[in-house]
């Protein structure tokens, strides 16, 4: 497995070269210290993999990722950062990257197990910290949506989530079509979603569903 590493600090690099060199099967075959060096030595080398730092001189982690996908670079990222954020992690993720490890938790165990992962297994690999982070974010994020519905607007959801159309909901609640299609609208507006199909999908995992 051939490995280019880009990271501005160079203990860092130093550090991941001995990690890495010392097994068998990885070859660390060049080292960037900022974006525009990291695309120059994944166009020379053509690794199978890049290990790339989000905040570097010149061209950022992000704009590499996107650069090499929009390139058609078959390189698999894999984002190692001190960056917790969510919009850091998502980021890089939809920009191109296979993996999103923290510097704080990541051994060279934990790295190689990733970079194989991505490589041989075509995974995705999050730190397990991050993992946990963003779930518990995500979670909070939701439950602060729903605390925004009114009591209507919840009675409209789970009517929806129940597969009743527009038509359907004002019967069962006495209301017109039109009325319901203003909660409708509100509703997708608060949680933030797009389609009715994205709607009854969010009240389904938030367990809204009508019974009886």
């Amino acid at each position: 497995m051939r490995i280019v590493i880009a990271d501005d600090h160079h203990l860092t690099r130093t550090g991941l070269r001995a990690a890495l060199s010392s097994v068998g099967d990885v070859e660390v075959v060049g080292e960037a210290a900022n974006g525009a060096d990291a695309l120059e030595m994944v166009s020379q080398h053509q690794p199978d993999a890049l290990i790339l730092d989000i905040e570097m001189p010149r061209l950022s982690g992000t704009e590499v990722a996107r650069r090499l996908r929009a390139s058609g670079a078959s390189v698999k990222i894999l984002a190692l950062s001190a960056y917790d954020e969510p919009e850091y992690v998502y980021g890089l993720l939809d920009a191109g990257a296979s993996g999103y490890l923290m510097k704080e938790e990541a051994d060279s165990v934990m790295v190689l197990d990733a970079l194989r992962g991505i490589v041989n297994e075509d995974e995705v690999w999050i730190s397990p910290r991050l993992a946990t982070d963003l779930v518990r974010r995500r979670a909070m994020s939701s439950r602060a949506r729903r605390e925004t519905l009114t009591d209507r607007e919840l009675e409209v959801l789970q009517y929806v989530a129940n597969g009743l159309d527009n038509k359907g909901v004002g019967e069962a609640l006495y209301i017109s079509r039109h009325t319901v299609r203003n909660h409708v609208e509100r509703i997708k507006s608060k949680i933030d979603v797009r389609t009715r199909a994205e709607l009854i999908a969010w009240a389904w995992h938030n367990d809204l569903m009508k019974s009886g």
